[in-house]
């Protein structure tokens, strides 16, 4: 009986490669490429070297502030306050709107003591009603 290497032609038994659990080495190409990659990694592109003094003229050249009259609601504590302390600081002129007028006052006496860039008043909510209803009817 004929065995299965007989009956083969012998241009395939030459062209199989083994078969194992090992992979086969990269071509010479791909070697060249990966060793050839970390030193392109350390070498920084002439590109991103010009944009980087671009990026600093930007962040030294900052659009200046125009200030502006902001009216913030509930003003005398969470939230408002910080968004009261975060406008005045940029110096934006803010009108807190409080219902509480003695909250409000010390709000204001606290964010006075955090050297402000814009003004920080009281209006009660009670003018801010009459003032919306004015402007919107």
């Amino acid at each position: 009986m004929a065995t299965t290497e007989e009956t083969t032609p012998a241009a395939q038994t030459e062209t199989t490669e083994p078969q194992s659990n090992e992979a086969a080495p990269p071509a010479a190409t791909a070697d060249a490429t990966t060793t050839d990659a970390p030193a392109a990694a350390a070498e920084p592109e002439p590109e991103a070297a010009a944009a980087a003094p671009a990026a600093e003229e930007a962040a030294a050249a900052e659009p200046t502030v125009i200030p502006r009259v902001v009216i913030v609601t509930g003003a005398s504590s969470g939230i408002g306050l910080e968004v009261s302390r975060g406008l005045s600081l940029a110096g934006h002129d803010v009108i807190m709107a409080c219902r509480n007028e003695e909250k409000a006052n010390r709000a204001i006496e606290k964010l006075k003591k955090q050297n402000l860039k814009g003004s920080v008043t009281y209006m009660p909510v009670s003018s801010l009603t009459y003032l919306l209803t004015y402007i919107l009817a």
